[in-house]
């Protein structure tokens, strides 16, 4: 248990440890001055917190900001450098800055928020540049460059969203990379409004039949209070009685019935014919047209009480009375593009609902798929929908390792909750936008949760933590994430004072192994009784049951394989990977496609039109930059690397660890791939290399890295670092969470060299995140103040 100890104390305790002195002297001689102060200043008793509510150890350890924001304002305060001795004096505005209280730039790091954690403010400009850049031809940044008649930097600083281009350089740009000026001008922020009149009515007669009522249905759906139930009356070609779909308010069983009409035409005689063919008495019946109706249509029904038309204009107004979030939804699924036409803005929120966010997992025939059985779950899922059933808890956290099934559990639970509680909005982040704090607002007043999956891959999590911190926000966070982030999460949480309930997933029991195996291989028509083999290749994993039945099922070879376990577990792994590749082209082309997955497992997330991406490739593997290129696209049509935020990753996860592990590791030491993947890979991309790495040497050691040597001769390429603006930096800051015994060392040294001091309270961050090294990064914060 954490224990209470005197801030004072505790920190001199650490101070002495490290450094070897006593600086006893000093804190009395700042609390005598500090006392002084007190009683003759009232501002400074109203900046000064009672030194009685002693600093507690254990709140330390997951919350160091605020542990940062007492040491500023008990000792740093300007009015002890005007009051303190001479000797004091020098301390303090050394740590300080100056009396006229500007932060000393290392602390003040420490106390706001990182900028490398921000997002650009031009993020999505400097995407669609950079894209476009790609298609009309210019290689590279400075081939646009010289046509535009500016620098490569602004190019660069264009791309990389951290500036716009001038107003005046808008058109010129456009034209040279064939956008949109108008587009352009809207992402750079210069035409914050649209004219009236650009918005028009949904293009609902471009849809089919069956999409035709599938919108309206959703339409209905969401636009009712809560209360409703809205299904469909089977599909087209089902006999429906005249009727396509029906409401029920589930308390008074009121009804209203639907019948949806995507005609050219739809006159007065139509309307009678279908108003005949829906016998079945409801409360509201009404007829959807895709089209505007007539007004001969409409007087028809005077004479049919009860009855009403949505016809195109209805069906545009009754969708723009919806929040922006549902809106977006409803757009992307069914006028995908068109944002900007339909809703009058480019970006599309981050939000998405149950069917959505899974559907690229939803298809049976796909490589990687979650519908499968869940077996052997129903402990986990108890737990799981107790702990987002309670409406204190505002933060579930589901951990679990790769391929346990986190996601497939997930969806289930959430399926089940939206049945019993379809009042609560259910919300997922999707992993194609990136959060920003107006997409919050837009989720509107009311209760409800919001799922993030794969939580690890997110950088931070900060303005939704703050959003749920608000209990008028009523919102509840379910986060799936890999135990290697977890902590991180968790700490993060807590410094807005959410403390999560953990829900770890049990490893999955033998006999429900079998069991999922028995029904996977039946529905591939296969004998039942591989299940045990196959069992005992999948460990614990059902995604790795389920890629070994794939594999098997498709193999001529099988029985003979399965009557042997060793390496068989990797083999599946193997054939998973030749599957995906050889099944993605003409074989000649499967090398390219094997060569590619493998630096993509190392340097992913990545975004596919990085050029250095291809070049590393080329060094590495000695495949054409060309090549490479078609068989990324390749890769990214077959489902293997899918958009996850603004960059791109391999799925499943578990297929990129176990590239990783079998390309990367050599005995206890890196394999020569590797080390020639990081001497040729280039600063941007060098980050997730050296953070892939930390993860799977994290993984294989179970949490503990303080005595691998796997990454030594990475960590030695790091000592030659000599400022603050060297870009390995960043890869030291990213792989120190997971590598926090080194980073303590190497942060040790900077101190020592007076180098990259700008820098240390990031990384030192990073490592009190771990815990097992807070009072070391707690002590060098503090030499790095009284530097």
């Amino acid at each position: 248990m954490p224990h209470q100890c005197d801030g004072d104390a505790f920190f001199r305790h650490q101070l002495t440890k490290r450094r070897g002195v006593d600086v006893d002297l000093q804190v009395v001689g700042v609390r005598r001055h500090a006392e002084v102060i007190r009683e003759e200043s009232k501002a400074v008793r109203q900046l000064e917190p009672k030194r009685a509510s002693a600093v507690r150890h254990g709140g330390l350890v997951t919350n160091l900001d605020r542990m940062l924001a007492h040491l500023r304002m008990r000792l740093f305060a300007p009015p002890l450098v005007k009051a303190g001795t001479d000797a004091h004096r020098a301390v303090l505005t050394r740590v300080y800055g100056d009396s006229t209280g500007q932060p000393y730039s290392a602390m003040s790091a420490i106390m706001t928020p990182s900028k490398s954690h921000r997002s650009p403010p031009y993020l999505r400009l400097g995407r669609a540049i950079a894209d476009a850049r790609v298609e009309a031809g210019f290689q590279r940044q400075g081939d646009l460059a010289t046509a535009l008649e500016v620098s490569q930097q602004s190019v660069s600083r264009w791309e990389a969203g951290t500036h716009k281009p001038r107003r005046d350089q808008i058109d010129a740009l456009a034209a040279t990379i064939r956008l949109s000026a108008g587009d352009l001008r809207r992402m750079a922020g210069y035409d914050a409004t649209m004219a009236a009149g650009i918005v028009r009515n949904l293009p609902l007669d471009a849809l089919g039949s069956e999409a035709f009522e599938q919108f309206t249905a959703l339409l209905l759906d969401r636009s009712l209070a809560g209360g409703w139930t809205v299904h469909r009356l089977g599909k087209t070609g089902h006999e429906q009685a005249g009727g396509d779909i029906v409401a029920t308010q589930r308390e008074t069983g009121r009804r209203i019935g639907i019948q949806c009409k995507r005609t050219a035409q739809f006159g007065p005689r139509l309307v009678e014919s279908a108003i005949k063919a829906f016998p079945e008495p409801m409360e509201q019946k009404v007829l959807a047209l895709s089209r505007v109706a007539s007004p001969q249509a409409r007087e028809v029904l005077k004479d049919h009480p009860g009855w009403e038309i949505w016809d195109q204009d209805d069906l545009s107004r009754r969708f723009r009375t919806l929040p922006d979030h549902v809106q977006d939804q409803i757009v992307e699924t069914y006028f995908p593009g068109q944002s900007l036409d339909l809703l009058g803005r480019s970006r599309v929120g981050p939000w998405q609902d149950l069917e959505t966010f899974f559907r690229p997992f939803s298809q049976p025939g796909a490589l990687f798929t979650h519908e499968w059985e869940l077996s052997g779950r129903d402990l986990d899922l108890d737990r799981l929908m107790t702990a987002v059933s309670d409406t204190v808890n505002r933060l579930t956290v589901l951990s679990a390792p790769g391929g346990m099934g986190k996601s497939r559990l997930l969806l289930e639970a959430m399926r089940r909750w939206r049945e019993t509680d379809p009042v609560t909005g259910l919300w997922f982040l999707s992993t194609l936008a990136d959060l920003e704090r107006g997409d919050l607002a837009a989720l509107g007043p009311g209760p409800k949760i919001i799922v993030v999956d794969d939580a690890h891959d997110r950088d931070t999590l900060g303005a939704l933590f703050e959003f749920a911190s608000h209990r008028p926000n009523q919102t509840r966070l379910v986060l799936a994430t890999r135990p290697y982030a977890r902590s991180r999460l968790v700490r993060e949480a807590s410094i807005y004072g959410l403390e999560p309930t953990i829900v770890e997933l049990a490893t999955l029991k033998r006999k429900d192994l079998l069991e999922l195996g028995r029904a996977m291989l039946a529905e591939q028509s296969k004998p039942e009784d591989w299940a045990e083999q196959v069992a005992t290749i999948a460990g614990q994993s059902p995604l790795i049951m389920a890629m070994a039945v794939r594999i098997l099922s498709r193999d001529e070879m099988a029985p003979e394989r399965l009557r042997g376990e060793e390496g068989l577990r990797n083999h599946v792994l193997q054939r998973f990977a030749q599957v995906v590749t050889g099944r993605l082209g003409p074989p000649e082309e499967a090398s390219a496609n094997r060569h590619l997955l493998d630096v993509l497992a190392l340097v992913q997330p990545f975004h596919p039109e990085d050029r250095q991406l291809l070049e590393l490739v080329q060094a590495v593997h000695g495949v054409p930059a060309a090549e490479t290129e078609r068989a990324l696209i390749r890769l990214i049509d077959g489902g293997v690397v899918l958009r996850r935020g603004a960059q791109h990753r391999l799925m499943p996860d578990v297929l990129g660890d176990y590239l990783v592990d079998e390309a990367c590791i050599s005995g206890d030491r890196l394999s020569l791939f590797a080390e020639s993947v990081l001497a040729a890979a280039p600063a941007p991309l060098l980050r997730n290399i050296v953070l892939n790495l930390g993860r799977l040497d994290w993984r294989r050691r179970d949490g503990d890295t303080a005595n691998s040597a796997l990454l030594n001769a990475v960590w030695r390429r790091f000592a030659s670092i000599e400022n603050a603006y060297d870009d390995r930096l960043d890869a030291v800051r990213a792989v120190s969470v997971y590598q926090p015994r080194q980073a303590l060392d190497l942060v040790s040294d900077f101190l020592r060299r007076n180098i990259a001091v700008d820098v240390v309270p990031e990384i030192l961050r990073n490592i009190a995140y771990t815990g097992d090294y807070l009072g070391d990064a707690i002590a060098l914060l503090w030499e790095l103040a009284l530097k």
